[in-house]
């Protein structure tokens, strides 16, 4: 079984990259800082997808660290589970984040991750 993580980030906080030689821009800019992880383990025999989510308040600091381990644990311990079709990154990427959406009255999923997870969706739409 092959182990992924996904990082949610905040995109209000993207900076401009400097050369710090020069003190110039690069033109190119940040990615955010992540705030949650999504770590996803995958049952090529069921075609299943296994996840857990572990996000950081938005008052505190997301330690990328910590969060893996806290993700890894409830990875152990209450999975979630989600049927896909086909296992490749996008497929799988696409069912965990619309699992996410779906499952927001029953687990304790922090309104951030599922608005990150809404506008990944939009994002990579499928027509």
């Amino acid at each position: 079984m092959s182990i992924r993580y996904y990082y949610f980030r905040d995109k209000t906080n993207i900076q401009e990259k400097i050369d710090y030689e020069t003190r110039k821009p690069l033109g190119e800019y940040t990615r955010g800082n992540p705030f949650a992880v999504v770590i996803t383990q995958v049952d090529k025999s069921n075609n299943t997808v296994q996840y857990a989510i572990a996000a950081a308040h938005k008052k505190d600091k997301f330690i990328k660290e910590r969060g893996r381990k806290i993700a890894q644990g409830r990875l152990v311990q209450t999975p979630i589970d989600v049927a896909v079709d086909k296992i490749n990154c996008f497929d799988i990427t696409m069912a965990v984040m619309s699992d996410i959406i779906e499952r927001v009255d029953e687990y304790a999923v922090p309104f951030r991750v599922i608005s990150a997870a809404k506008a990944w969706l939009n994002n990579h739409k499928v027509e």
